[in-house]
């Protein structure tokens, strides 16, 4: 873990484990927002869309938020629009395998 701050508000940068996607993948987690920011891992479905079919970049973020004990209450990702985690939670399921 890796926390930056002005002092006002941190911005904790975690190393995600077991991922294939790639060996030194970060997420980033606002911990006063419960905002988490992440690249390619899961990006929210459009509003009116269905949802993604979870697969294994899904499966470890959802174990590396579990793992890390994190408060996620919005998901943004890099490339697409936010989405709440109850939304990622009905993807994923609340188990990872």
């Amino acid at each position: 873990k890796f926390v930056l701050s002005d002092g006002v508000r941190n911005i904790d940068l975690y190393p995600v484990q077991g991922l294939n996607h790639h060996a030194n993948m970060l997420i980033v987690y606002f911990p006063k927002e419960k905002i988490l920011v992440n690249a390619d891992l899961y990006t929210p479905p459009a509003q009116g869309a269905p949802a993604p079919a979870p697969n294994a970049n899904m499966r470890s973020l959802n174990q590396n938020i579990q793992r890390l004990k994190l408060d996620v209450a919005q998901h943004v990702p890099i490339h697409g629009q936010p989405g709440p985690n109850d939304q990622f939670m009905q993807i994923v399921g609340k188990q990872s395998n």
